[in-house]
């Protein structure tokens, strides 16, 4: 089922939010990265989701009431823009819906958005992603098959040193931290994951 055919099962009649979400997705097939335009979209979802049910387009039926439609209308948007090869933002809201039920295919999703993204914010929201849902060792993993640290972004080796200590793998997160400091020595990130750092050492 089409994902404005969903959001269009969410409100009761005619809304300006269902003008506004078609607004918003025509922007992001424009450019599937927009976080604003995805953001405000993912608010209009939630806006108009909070007491309506959709139906499962695999089953015909409506959503148990313990489930929220929410999940299956954001699936939709995110899975629709994810076909885009310029896409890695809605691959990283895909692995988010995915981490709890399927971490297999979280973890491809997060693969495939670090490598369609060159700065390595991608990659930073993918690792803080498995080590939030508490896959540091597959983080670390993903981690360091990826990370340039003369050319990413200083958020990735911060990540990285994250998921490092979550492993309890310590001497791994002073290397991250080394090579952190050729670069971001001063950044305030930096700063802090190395005092977090040397209390457990």
């Amino acid at each position: 089922m089409a994902f404005i055919d969903l959001i269009q099962q969410l409100a009761d009649e005619s809304s300006p939010l269902v003008d506004r979400a078609g607004e918003l997705r025509v922007a992001l097939a424009a450019d599937p990265n927009d976080r604003e335009a995805f953001e405000e979209l993912i608010s209009i979802i939630w806006a108009l989701g909070q007491s309506h049910p959709t139906v499962d387009p695999l089953t015909a039926d409506e959503e148990p009431p313990h489930e929220t439609p929410i999940k299956l209308v954001l699936w939709a948007l995110s899975e629709d823009l994810a076909s885009d090869s310029r896409a890695w933002y809605p691959l990283i809201q895909l692995a988010r819906l995915s981490i709890k039920d399927d971490a297999e295919a979280a973890v491809h999703q997060i693969e495939v958005a670090a490598g369609r993204e060159e700065t390595g914010l991608a990659l930073e929201q993918g690792i803080s992603l498995l080590v939030a849902a508490g896959y540091p060792d597959t983080a670390m993993q993903i981690g360091m098959g990826r990370w340039n640290p003369q050319e990413h972004i200083v958020g990735v080796g911060v990540a990285l040193t994250k998921a490092a200590i979550a492993s309890g793998k310590l001497s791994d997160a002073q290397r991250f931290i080394s090579y952190l400091d050729e670069r971001f020595a001063h950044d305030h990130d930096v700063l802090d994951i190395k005092e977090e750092l040397a209390q457990l050492l």
